[in-house]
Parts: structure tokens; sequence; C-alpha cells
């Protein structure tokens, strides 16, 4: 479930940016938001799927404590990142039941 880059995200899409390589930047974004996200896909599934409404709650609630954390340049960054993020794909088996 761990798989961060050896170089944190924000430095490459600062280095991608710096060298005006869009395509670079784009790899990054999908990379990092993918990635993101199927862990924390993983982490909602480990608990039952009667559970979610609590996971998904809890995920909200971290979210929001943690805003404050970021500085002006943070926010600016996720911002952004919520603007351009027009879709994220879940596999529709993802929460099914198993047998």
């Amino acid at each position: 479930m761990n798989n961060r880059p050896s170089f944190p995200y924000a430095v490459q899409l600062a280095f991608a940016q710096l060298a005006n390589n869009t395509d670079a930047t784009n790899k990054i974004m999908n990379a990092s938001i993918g990635g993101m996200t199927q862990e924390l896909l993983a982490l909602a599934h480990s608990y039952a799927p009667e559970d979610l409404p609590f996971v998904l709650a809890s995920m909200k609630l971290l979210s929001n404590a943690m805003l404050p954390v970021l500085d002006d340049s943070g926010r600016q960054l996720m911002d952004l990142i919520l603007e351009h993020t027009t879709c994220i794909t879940i596999k529709d088996d993802a929460f099914q039941k198993e047998n």
C-alpha cells in the first residue's frame, strides 16, 4: 500500500514546472492524486462496508482539522488541485460484499 516516491510530489512538480514541461507536470499530478486515492480507498475498503459512513466522516473531519497546518502556498496548491481535478474513477466492485 505504500507506493510513495523517493522525492516528494511537490518537489517533482516544482522541477517539472521550472522546466516548463507540461507532460511531466500532468504525469506527476496524475500519479500523486491517483496513488493517494488508491491508498485511501484501500484503507476505506479494509473496514466493513457498513462502516463506510464512519470512514468517510473521519476522512472529512481529518481533512478539515489539517487545513490550518498548510501555509498559504500549500492552500493555494490544494485549491489549484481541487479546481483542476474533474473526476476520480473508482472500480464499481470496490465495495461489493465478498461471498
